[in-house]
C-alpha cells in the first residue's frame, strides 16, 4: 500500500511540473497573439460603426463621388507634397546670430 501511494504522490508531483511548463507556453503563445488580436479587434469596431451608422456611410460614398477622382487623387497628391516638403524643411539659426561665441554677427 505505501508503495502504491509513494508511486502515487511521485506521479502527482510529474503531472505538476508538467502541468507548470505548460502553463508557461500557454502565457508566451498568448502574449504573441496579443497584438494580432487587439488589431482584429479594432477592425471589428470599425466593421460594427460603419453597419451601425449607414447615413454616415452613404454620405462619404456620396461626398467621394461628388469630389470625383481627379478631386480624390489631387487631394491626396497635395497633402503628400505637404508631408514631403514638412520632412524635408529643418528649423535654421538665425544667420546674425552665433550660439557658439555668443556674439552678434551682423553685418552693418
Amino acid at each position: 500500500m505505501k508503495k502504491q501511494l509513494s508511486e502515487l504522490a511521485c506521479r502527482r508531483r510529474m503531472l505538476l511540473r508538467e502541468i507548470e511548463t505548460q502553463r508557461i507556453e500557454v502565457a508566451e503563445i498568448s502574449q504573441l497573439w496579443k497584438k494580432p488580436f487587439a488589431l482584429v479587434d479594432v477592425g471589428l469596431k470599425a466593421v460594427r460603426f460603419i453597419r451601425d451608422r449607414p447615413a454616415l456611410s452613404s454620405a462619404a460614398v456620396a461626398a467621394l463621388m461628388a469630389l470625383g477622382r481627379k478631386s480624390i487623387a489631387g487631394l491626396f497628391q497635395s497633402s503628400y507634397r505637404t508631408a514631403c516638403y514638412r520632412k524635408r524643411e529643418s528649423p535654421k539659426p538665425h544667420p546674425t546670430f552665433n550660439l557658439i561665441d555668443g556674439e552678434n554677427n551682423e553685418k552693418v
